[in-house]
């Protein structure tokens, strides 16, 4: 997912903290009192939705969970980049046994007969890829599904070596800070094959079998799939679990809130674990991050807020929502998870530090109806990202207080205007619509964003 579609929820901490003293420690009593009533508050008005937040203390854990969930530390979830922190100890693992080394070459793992357009790509290191450093995009474009709820089902070997040939970007934006999906993927996949496995089986054995998470992994047996919480995306509608190839190591994995509460406590320090060197070297800011504040460990984000540093990742599939900070200093960690495909990550940044604000809700304005009518029509999706029926038409009419929007063999919707162009759904506080206009002021594109998802849908006559 997208980093910057989240920085600004930093930058705000930034401003409160260094207007404010330091934080008095909260009692763990008083802090799951707080975590409830935070959660309580976010899922007012949204049946569909489900939320559970693991609380970790030297004095103690709270399981705690509102709307469409309970607190049960077996429930598993979909963590989507939270993956990526595992992935960055995979390769911090190999590093403490001498078997790599952060700056070598990424090519030095991948088979021989592989050879880029770009010359800069035999200069792209593992900590290149660890760090999104490495000029790799957010997305690779010969990404080519045929199920847009299954994105990275069929992008196997094949199809990323394919790209690496071809990828100009590899090394070109090299230093630059880019988020980037295929270069978590691709280090996963060099890490997995140097080591003569698969990336499931990699990350099993390297993580999660010395950490003790039993109901972590990308393969699990039906018994544990069972488990899984239904997923479901922005519009509130049911998703499948995503199926990942090649790509495994940027957001494969599933877990459960107790399982991560310990890794949450293996990274705090709080239980003896055989990787705790590996784990401390995970946390270390290696590269500078998408601003000033934060910086990239060996996967993690690292955020620095006057002197105090939290250490964060969230994540997200087509229906699930994760979140996992770590407070290294006073030795606290939060687990959000939920079962929806909206953020989450200000809710677990406003918990691990209450002056980091909430998102509040987008309040509606009034449009003339004559305003209302330009948006009026029908929209033709085409595939942009990993979002969008391509060829599906979506139908907009005009409602009571907004538009209509109606997708084919959807349920129809209200959305209602916050200013001109830009639209909002109320019970999903981070979809919104907006629509894109020519030099004549006629109305050619509806752009959707839901969470991470990006659609454009061409309005036609």
């Amino acid at each position: 997912m997208a980093w910057g579609q989240r920085f600004s929820v930093c930058l705000l901490a930034v401003i409160c903290l260094l207007a404010s003293g330091p934080v008095r420690a909260e009692r763990l009593e008083d802090w799951a009192k707080r975590t409830q009533t935070a959660l309580e508050a976010r899922v007012k008005g949204q049946p569909k939705l489900g939320l559970v937040v693991g609380l970790v203390d030297p004095k103690g854990t709270r399981l705690l969970a509102a709307g469409r969930a309970r607190p049960d530390p077996t429930r598993l979830f979909e963590i989507g980049s939270v993956s990526k922190v595992f992935t960055g100890l995979c390769l911090g693992v190999a590093v403490s046994r001498n078997q790599v080394k952060l700056d070598d070459p990424v090519t030095k793992y991948l088979p021989p007969d592989l050879r880029p357009i770009s010359p800069q790509a035999h200069k792209v290191t593992l900590l290149d890829l660890v760090t999104h450093t490495s000029g790799l995009p957010t997305m690779p474009d010969n990404l080519n599904y045929t199920d847009s709820r299954q994105p990275y089902a069929d992008y196997g070997e094949k199809e990323l070596l394919a790209y690496l040939k071809k990828a100009a970007g590899l090394g070109k934006g090299r230093g630059k800070f880019n988020y980037s999906n295929p270069g978590s993927g691709l280090l996963g996949y060099a890490l997995a094959r140097r080591a003569g496995t698969s990336y499931p089986e990699l990350v099993r054995r390297e993580v999660c079998e010395p950490l003790g998470l039993e109901h972590t992994g990308v393969e699990l047996p039906p018994e544990l799939m069972a488990r899984l919480a239904p997923g479901h995306n922005a519009a509130g509608q049911p998703m499948a679990p995503w199926v990942f190839g090649v790509l495994a190591g940027c957001g494969a994995l599933k877990s459960t809130p107790a399982d991560l509460m310990r890794f949450v406590a293996a990274n705090l320090g709080l239980v003896k674990t055989p990787l705790a060197p590996v784990l401390a070297l995970a946390q270390k800011p290696q590269r500078q991050g998408p601003g000033p504040p934060v910086k990239v460990g060996l996967g993690w984000m690292v955020l620095n807020l006057g002197g105090r540093t939290l250490v964060f990742h969230d994540g997200g599939t087509g229906g699930h929502r994760a979140f996992v900070g770590l407070d290294p200093e006073p030795g606290r960690g939060v687990v959000v998870l939920c079962n929806t495909s909206v953020d989450v990550s200000d809710l677990g940044l406003h918990l691990l530090e209450p002056r980091i604000p909430l998102r509040q809700p987008r309040r509606a304005v009034v449009l003339p109806r004559e305003a209302l009518q330009k948006y009026v029509g029908r929209y033709r999706v085409k595939r942009t990202g990993v979002a969008g029926e391509a060829g599906a038409v979506v139908k907009v009419s005009l409602g009571k207080k907004g538009l209509i929007y109606h997708e084919d063999g959807q349920e129809a919707i209200e959305i209602l205007p916050t200013a001109p162009n830009e639209f909002f759904y109320p019970p999903l506080w981070d979809a919104g619509f907006s629509f894109v206009k020519d030099k004549e002021g006629r109305v050619t594109t509806m752009v959707i964003r839901a969470g991470a998802q990006r659609i454009e849908a061409n309005k036609f006559e």
